[in-house]
């Protein structure tokens, strides 16, 4: 009886041992996606999650648009109440994102500006002999310091010193007539 139950007992294991092989041999043979199916997956995959990004924006845009009208309408009922300082605390809270365009003011680049010839005119408060002429603000001008050089230029330096580690320049007749004109 021993040997028939160590004969039974072998083909016991035998059968355990072969069903998990016979598993993996399947998972081995099973085919693989070809390499259009998988770009066709990846396709259909991104435009699933292109979908719903646009859904999830749309649904933000919607609860902006709510809760804006929401804070338009407060403020409409509540506008004789609000103080100067409660309107310029609700301007300054919308400046950084340039909700807000202050009157007279552009909310372009200065320098921009400058370069395309616009913004504000003013009159340039030094004017060199030779017409050069400077705002006083930012860097001296490189054609300043080079006049300051020149004889000319070191004779109107001697007449004209230096005060309070200021250097001071020529003015511009017209600045002039402009200040005392105010």
């Amino acid at each position: 009886m021993a040997t028939a139950s160590k004969k039974s007992a072998k083909k016991a294991v035998k059968k355990a041992v072969k069903k998990p092989v016979a598993k993996k041999a399947a998972a081995v043979n099973k085919p693989t996606l070809s390499l259009a199916a998988a770009r066709r997956e990846a396709e259909q995959k991104r435009k699933e999650a292109e979908a719903a990004e646009v859904r999830v924006t749309n649904l933000l845009k919607a609860t902006v648009d709510d809760t804006v009208q929401g804070i338009v309408a407060t403020l409409k009922e509540n506008f004789e109440y609000l103080s100067r300082a409660n309107r310029n605390a609700i301007m300054r809270a919308l400046e950084p994102v340039g909700a807000v365009q202050k009157p007279g003011k552009s909310t372009s680049n200065k320098k921009a500006k400058a370069k395309a010839g616009g913004g504000a005119s003013f009159t340039p408060k030094y004017s060199l002999p030779n017409g050069d002429e400077w705002a006083g603000r930012g860097q001296i001008k490189a054609s300043y310091a080079a006049w300051e050089k020149t004889p000319e230029g070191k004779k109107w330096r001697k007449e004209h010193p230096i005060r309070d580690g200021k250097k001071d320049w020529p003015l511009n007749p017209a600045w002039v007539k402009e200040q005392d004109a105010k």
